[in-house]
């Protein structure tokens, strides 16, 4: 067993060495990520940062280490407890910030591709209005502290309405609110002058764009409502007009089984298009429900080798973007549990998560009350 990252040391000491225990049976602790490779297999402990190889059928002589090391832990063991207790203490190392300066806006509920896989299926098609825009607008500038705020921009299709992150930018701008914004979105509205507008009056910075196949393959699944002979073609041109005016492009690969082996063709002729553009990236996305079960796959262990070989392809093509492990104690799990962040929606309600734009909401922009009971729900760490 070869260690490739000690643990953090604060996260070390909190959880301390274990000794096995005759008495007891041991499982996978639920904070190990297992990602096979060339020399064996590579143990991450998301919850101290260790980083261990072991080499092929090492498990066992293993054992007693990865009891002590908290990577095997005991059937019953409350590792939410665990988890809780090195979460206060890095929210007492560094206190997160209450100053409300992300913000994830959804300018609309609408969108202009029909997708069969959407979780939004069924949704209200509701657009945010010019008196909303600028009520946020002022809402964030008033909450914001004077410190510089973020924007993600989010749907439905957030470029279906256009008018309302104008409306918003120029209000923060004379309001004297520094801001950067970023974009998730299908790309079809995302032409060339609307990237230079982008990048001038709404500070863009980054756009993450799926695609699902070969051009054949993406048209059938996007089913756009809008009237354009050829939609994949007409994408690539606006990420290539992005990319041309420095906004950073991620192209997220949208996988399932029935898509699998088209999607090793599509990198290829993605590749052949960007490969050696600084400012584009591409990542693969197994489709999942929201219970986290992969589509259509019948296995985790199929999907997982799938995600594998195309991540490979990609990395081949220098089109991959390497991240280094995070190496820090986390007071925050995702935007959710931050005191930072809200989610601004097309009527004015106010939520912690991009996902619920129905439900599970805190509030609205003209109330400063919070229903504090659902704000503490989403800081649970686990259950």
């Amino acid at each position: 067993m070869e260690q490739i990252l000690s643990p953090i040391p604060t996260a070390a000491k909190l959880c301390g060495r274990e000794k096995e225990n005759p008495a007891l049976d041991y499982r996978p602790t639920r904070h190990s990520l297992s990602v096979p490779c060339p020399e064996g297999e590579l143990l991450y402990h998301t919850l101290t940062g260790e980083l261990l190889l072991l080499s092929p059928g090492e498990q066992q002589s293993a054992r007693q280490e990865l009891i002590a090391r908290r990577f095997l832990v005991p059937v019953e063991y409350d590792e939410c407890r665990l988890s809780d207790d090195v979460h206060r203490v890095a929210v007492m190392l560094a206190p997160p910030s209450a100053v409300k300066k992300n913000f994830t806006i959804l300018t609309t509920t609408d969108c202009n591709a029909r997708c069969f896989y959407c979780y939004e299926m069924g949704r209200k098609r509701v657009p945010m209005s010019r008196q909303i825009a600028e009520d946020a607008a002022n809402y964030m500038a008033d909450v914001c502290g004077g410190e510089p705020v973020h924007l993600s921009w989010f749907g439905g299709e957030p470029l279906h309405n256009i008018e309302a992150i104008d409306v918003i930018t120029s209000t923060l701008a004379n309001r004297g609110i520094a801001f950067s914004s970023s974009m998730t979105s299908n790309g079809f509205y995302l032409t060339p002058d609307v990237s230079r507008k982008a990048v001038r009056d709404w500070h863009l910075t980054r756009v993450q764009i799926t695609i699902d196949g070969t051009e054949q393959v993406y048209n059938r699944t996007k089913a756009f409502v809008d009237d354009c002979p050829n939609p994949f073609r007409r994408v690539l041109d606006n990420i290539e007009g992005a990319l041309d005016s420095g906004i950073k492009i991620f192209i997220r690969l949208n996988v399932d089984k029935n898509n699998a082996d088209d999607m090793a063709d599509a990198v290829d002729a993605l590749a052949r298009r960007f490969q050696g553009r600084d400012n584009c990236h591409m990542l693969v996305a197994l489709l999942r429900s929201f219970a986290g079960k992969v589509h259509e796959f019948g296995e985790e262990e199929e999907a997982a080798a799938c995600y594998f070989r195309l991540t490979e392809k990609i990395r081949g093509y220098g089109l991959f973007k390497e991240r280094p492990l995070y190496r820090d104690l986390s007071a925050n799990r995702c935007m959710a549990d931050s005191e930072s962040a809200e989610v601004i929606l097309p009527d004015g309600r106010l939520g912690k998560c991009e996902h619920f734009s129905e439900t599970e909401l805190i509030g609205d922009l003209y109330s400063p009350r919070r229903d504090e009971e659902m704000c503490s729900a989403w800081k649970e760490r686990c259950t």
